[in-house]
């Protein structure tokens, strides 16, 4: 699982990226890095949220139909690992 932070270049996160992995994105704000990275050959995006923005992810993946591609998941990520 690859685990990409909000300040990660666009460049590089496309670059790490393979057809084949599952990826988790932290601090993903309303998704956006989420949405570059299935553009880039993820199969399926964990994008992980602690504010109110997760919402808006949510209602931005579902209105591009990628809700079977992009996962919000909405806590601190700690507290879901350690789910």
């Amino acid at each position: 699982m690859l685990d990409v932070g909000t300040g990660a270049p666009i460049h590089s996160l496309t670059h790490s990226l393979t057809h084949s992995l599952t990826h988790s994105l932290t601090k993903s704000g309303t998704g956006i890095l989420a949405f570059f990275a299935i553009q880039a050959g993820a199969k399926h995006v964990y994008a992980v949220e602690a504010s109110d923005s997760c919402k808006t992810a949510q209602i931005l993946v579902d209105a591009n139909g990628y809700s079977d591609r992009i996962t919000i998941l909405n806590g601190k990520i700690e507290e879901i690992i350690g789910k």
